[in-house]
């Protein structure tokens, strides 16, 4: 069996331990119900001017600062257990190889982090699919909304988005930065997970909550330069469109550009995966151990 595969049985055995953990559907119900929360406003609008909305709202609920806080803390603890405990880990260890068997576990963070990323999309079509319909563009109720509130503290970066960029533009670059900040979240948690520092994955993601809390008010139209300057560091405010400047939008330059977000995101997620092969480098030197297994195989 060549690396490739050995990886990629790694990765299976992973998505079935997955199916054991009871935490995963008790997350994502609870993700339902927040996006559930707030899109009910949306399309209890959309009834009003009987209208309804096409799916992409995404963008709309990433912005939302109370929103978008709590579906981030629903992730960290979505992937605060990447790496599964199980009687099978030496086995595995030793018949893939170190570098294989974490090739495998990041590779199945990658594509758990993008299924995650795919329901947090569209977790409110399980409740609104009778009020939802195809459309490449926002939509006439998305953009009379847009307009209501554009005068909002609460909803005016929400109308910025509308109002600048495209739906799929919009739905494309959220996508893509959210899923590059689950990734970097499942990384750390696994890299520390394999020196069985789980208490110090949990601290390095509350605190990455916190910094994200303090950069992300209502949109820039409250935020202060020092908090401006904060998204500049704060990996997680990196996936949020509010805090970026994009095209011709009229932002101040204390802002970092959507380019900066998406290349510090890959850049992050890179150094991550060579802290990860370099942990099983050290691990497998002589009396080399990470979580009492012999990695010298």
């Amino acid at each position: 069996m060549n690396p490739l595969s050995r990886a990629l049985a790694d990765c299976r055995v992973e998505w079935y331990q997955l199916r054991k953990d009871a935490r995963v559907p008790l997350i994502l119900a609870l993700v339902a119900i927040i996006e559930l929360q707030y899109t009910n406003v949306l399309f209890e609008y959309g009834k009003s001017v009987s209208a309804d909305s096409t799916p992409w709202l995404l963008p709309m609920i990433n912005a939302t600062a109370p929103c978008r806080f709590i579906l981030l803390g629903c992730a960290a603890l979505f992937f605060s257990n990447v790496l599964h405990n199980h009687r099978g880990t030496v086995y595995y260890v030793s018949r893939s190889g170190r570098y294989s068997y974490l090739a495998g576990k990041i590779l199945y963070s990658l594509t758990l982090s993008f299924c995650f990323t795919v329901f947090v999309s569209f977790a409110f079509c399980l409740f609104h699919i009778r009020h939802i319909y195809w459309d490449t563009g926002w939509g006439p109720l998305l953009g009379s909304w847009a307009r209501y509130y554009a005068q909002s503290t609460s909803a005016g970066p929400v109308s910025t988005i509308i109002q600048t960029m495209s739906a799929g533009q919009a739905m494309l670059w959220t996508f893509l930065l959210l899923w590059l900040s689950f990734i970097n979240m499942a990384l750390i948690v696994l890299f520390f997970q394999l020196f069985g520092l789980n208490t110090v994955s949990v601290i390095i993601l509350a605190a990455l909550l916190l910094l994200e809390l303090l950069t992300n008010g209502n949109g820039l139209q409250i935020l202060s330069s020092t908090q401006a300057h904060l998204v500049w560091i704060s990996p997680l405010s990196w996936s949020n469109l509010s805090l970026l400047s994009w095209g011709t939008s009229a932002r101040v330059q204390e802002y970092p550009p959507l380019g900066y977000a998406v290349w510090m995101s890959i850049l992050l997620m890179v150094l991550l995966m060579g802290l990860i092969f370099g942990a099983a480098r050290v691990a497998g030197r002589p009396g080399g151990r990470i979580r009492e297994i012999r990695w010298d195989v």
